[in-house]
């Protein structure tokens, strides 16, 4: 279990917060392991996916932004699915080096996230067509 420690700012009491991937205490905060489990998924969790991954594949703010953004979207509660987009990351890395590229690399996480959850994957063409999208140049 992780733990990140922070310092109470001039004794002000700490508001009530605790997702079932955390416990806040005075002095700190403990991260739990989560694990996917599909009783936590529910309409509110599927559409705020839904928003993330349009955001992910269609923004055109900077490569480095977008992530970050995605990213701070990704649930970390109960269903697991920070820990296991971590792990998927690692084996599916953004490519920053063009805008096209990193479509191309949203493309490959996303799949391979829909395959981790038994969904339909996705053509890079079929991508195109989705997210309105021009296909990417010079690929072979």
């Amino acid at each position: 279990m992780a733990v990140m420690h922070f310092v109470l700012g001039q004794g002000r009491p700490i508001t009530s917060y605790e997702p079932a991937s955390h416990r806040i205490t005075a002095t700190k905060i403990e991260r739990r392991e989560a694990t996917y489990d599909p009783n936590q998924i529910n309409e509110h969790n599927i559409e705020q996916g839904r928003k993330a991954w349009t955001y992910l594949h269609t923004s055109d703010d900077p490569l480095e932004v977008i992530v970050e953004k995605f990213e701070a979207m990704i649930p970390s509660y109960g269903c697991g699915c920070r820990q296991g987009y971590e792990e998927l990351k690692q084996l599916h890395p953004f490519d920053y080096s063009s805008r096209d590229e990193f479509f191309v690399s949203t493309v490959r996480l996303h799949n391979a996230v829909n395959e981790k959850l038994s969904k339909a994957v996705m053509s890079l063409d079929e991508a195109c067509q989705v997210w309105n999208r021009p296909a990417p140049t010079d690929r072979a």
